[in-house]
Parts: structure tokens; C-alpha cells; sequence
């Protein structure tokens, strides 16, 4: 990656991030002008209703998922399902610890995070659009 393509990214997450910060405060502000000074009840209630639309799309980073929107899905899915596989790990350590018997979930779970792994492997650097080349189609 070039260094005019890194900084280009870095000013866009810059702009996105401001931008997900300012959506908020220009609802807020909004929504209090509405109430105090709105010149009619028609305008206080649309203004008002904007300001709030403003403030929920900063709440839900609005910005951020439409203008950095994700590449890497299959990547994002697998690391999901990664840290589904620690949270098992985790609690039959805890509950071998606890004297249960739980060694054979435990194994099953680090098998599962080991396949984990092999699949994110597997789809890292691979666009949504791109299938990696170990991926096995349906029926093979």
C-alpha cells in the first residue's frame, strides 16, 4: 500500500470520525433550538424531529457504516465465530478448574478455534467479490 493511498484512508476515518461525532451534537442542537425558539408549531415539530433523526444516526454511527463500509465479510464472520470458540474454551477451563468434568468439551473447543484459525487464514485478504482459492464450492 502507497503512502498517498494510507494517507487517504487516514483522512477519510478522520472525516468519518468527526463526522460521527458532530451528527449527534448538531441533533441535539437542533432539537433545543426547536423547543425554545421555533417560529411555528409546524417547524418546531419537523426541526425537532430532524434534530432526533441526527442524533440516532450518531448513536448507530451512521457515518461510518455507510462511508466505511465493510470489504472483508467472510473474515469479519469468521473472527465472530473465533471469539464464540474463546468464550467455550473459557468456560469449561473454568468449569475443569471448578473439578467438572469438562476436558472433553475443552479439547473440543481449542479444535474448534484451531479450525477457526485454518478458515480465517483462509478468507483474510479476500474482498466479498473475491473468493479465496481454497474455498471449496458447494458439492466438491
Amino acid at each position: 500500500m502507497s503512502d498517498t493511498t494510507t494517507d487517504a484512508t487516514m483522512r477519510r476515518r478522520a472525516f468519518v470520525r468527526v463526522l460521527d461525532t458532530a451528527m449527534p451534537m448538531t441533533g441535539i442542537i437542533l432539537v433545543i433550538a426547536a423547543v425554545a425558539v421555533g417560529p411555528g408549531r409546524w417547524v418546531q415539530i419537523w426541526v425537532a424531529v430532524i434534530g432526533l433523526m441526527l442524533v440516532e444516526a450518531g448513536v448507530w454511527k451512521a457515518a461510518s457504516r455507510i462511508l466505511m463500509g465493510r470489504r472483508y465479510h467472510a473474515l469479519r464472520a469468521e473472527v465472530l465465530e473465533f471469539i464464540e470458540h474463546v468464550r467455550e474454551l473459557n468456560r469449561s477451563a473454568v468449569a475443569i478448574q471448578g473439578g467438572a468434568p469438562a476436558q472433553g468439551e475443552f479439547d473440543a473447543a481449542a479444535m474448534a478455534m484451531r479450525q477457526a484459525v485454518d478458515r480465517m487464514i483462509d478468507v483474510a485478504g479476500h474482498a466479498d467479490d473475491v473468493a479465496p482459492a481454497s474455498a471449496s464450492l458447494p458439492g466438491d
